[in-house]
């Protein structure tokens, strides 16, 4: 008898199981000429939203089928660690095997693909009809989005390996390379450098333009703000360990986590403490914020997925994975999304905290997702970018 209810409660459980994952095998195709595509955008990693908070302009949510897939074709090194960005017609990503690649976003054929001279960690930026990115290789281009043609590019001497996303402002784009520096360069002429200021260690936190001043994580434990004119650092606040992360900026504050463990709020005016809130003991993902409340995932021991009250830095909820989030959570509507080191990818209702949907990754879903167009857009590290449709 024990038996027989062992075997049904084991069936019943698997049975939910495939309820949840709903990928893979059987997994639904959508078609991709009578889905009805919204016109929204993700023009850079943490999405159209201002202050970087990582809500979506489009609410999609589960259950899901695969719209498309596709692989790159290079060597064993063609992962995606990028982030992808969207505009109206294309998703643009780059690639370990050091190419930038575009995508049609409604069918997945390639557009394009453009050389860099490394691999290419760093998500891409669209802006003003441009790609910007760079690369390990040392250098950093404007390409036109509609045929990957180089139409600028900077090319210094030191050749200083780029990690990190950019940002635009004020006729300017920033970003922090490996030689510690945050650049700024004209967008007019990106062999021109306005500025470039020194750091302790390398910048790999893609910087955030907020309130006429340029905020980035440094290596050396520090957050920075600069002067968006000069480069003069006007404060820096110190941490126990690297800040990977792009910081969160609200209401005159900001939100960001750091690899000592904790998650930081202080206000971007005078970097004044308002509190600190452990939440494991490394964190590397940029928050998400909606509603009053922020959303993020931790690397190790446990990883973690977390809410923290804004305002307080209380812990409001969290579960553990059997891996790793080394990614940034994106929310669409009341649902989160985010890949993690367990090889799946996860949906979370962010008011129950309970997985609406799980879908096995082949390879791990290391980098952040993206939404546009009412679409999820998820790569990994074996080389696949596959975009999602809501059913309905």
């Amino acid at each position: 008898m024990r038996q027989k209810l062992f075997q049904y409660v084991f069936l019943m459980c698997a049975l939910a199981a495939l309820v949840i994952v709903f990928g893979c095998r059987g997994e639904k195709r959508m078609d991709p000429l009578t889905y009805r595509f919204t016109d929204s955008v993700w023009t850079n990693f943490r999405g159209p939203a201002s202050g970087g908070t990582g809500v979506a302009a489009d609410s999609i949510a589960p259950p899901f089928g695969l719209l498309w897939k596709v692989k790159i074709q290079g060597d064993l090194k063609a992962g995606l660690r990028s982030a992808p960005v969207a505009d109206a017609q294309r998703v643009y990503i780059g690639s370990l095997d050091g190419h930038v690649y575009a995508f049609d976003r409604k069918s997945g054929k390639q557009a394009w693909k453009f050389q860099t001279g490394g691999s290419v960690w760093a998500p891409p930026l669209l802006a003003d009809g441009a790609v910007y990115i760079g690369s390990e290789g040392g250098n950093f281009y404007a390409l036109d989005a509609a045929t990957g043609k180089v139409l600028d590019s900077f090319d210094s001497a030191q050749k200083p390996v780029i990690h990190g996303g950019a940002a635009v402002a004020r006729g300017l784009v920033f970003f922090g390379a490996n030689d510690n520096y945050l650049y700024a360069l004209d967008r007019e002429d990106l062999s021109r450098i306005a500025w470039h200021t020194r750091t302790d260690d390398w910048i790999e936190s893609t910087p955030l333009v907020s309130g006429g001043a340029v905020f980035a994580g440094s290596n050396d434990g520090r957050l920075y703000k600069f002067d968006l004119e000069t480069g003069r650092i006007i404060w820096s606040f110190t941490t126990a360990g690297p800040v990977y992360s792009t910081p969160v900026a609200s209401g005159g504050n900001l939100y960001f986590t750091s690899w000592d463990g904790h998650a930081y709020a202080i206000r971007a005016s005078d970097k004044k403490l308002l509190w600190k809130t452990r939440v494991d003991e490394q964190a590397s993902g940029s928050l998400a914020l909606k509603n009053g409340v922020l959303y993020g995932g931790t690397m190790f021991p446990d990883g973690r997925l977390f809410a923290l009250d804004a305002k307080t830095g209380k812990m409001l909820r969290s579960f553990e994975t059997r891996g790793g989030f080394d990614a940034s959570p994106v929310i669409s509507g009341d649902v989160l999304y985010i890949g993690s080191f367990d090889d799946n990818f996860y949906a979370v209702d962010i008011n129950k905290f309970a997985i609406k949907w799980k879908r096995p990754m082949r390879g791990t879903p290391r980098a952040t997702c993206a939404i546009a167009g009412g679409v999820l857009y998820v790569p990994d590290l074996q080389g696949r970018l596959l975009a999602f449709a809501p059913i309905k």
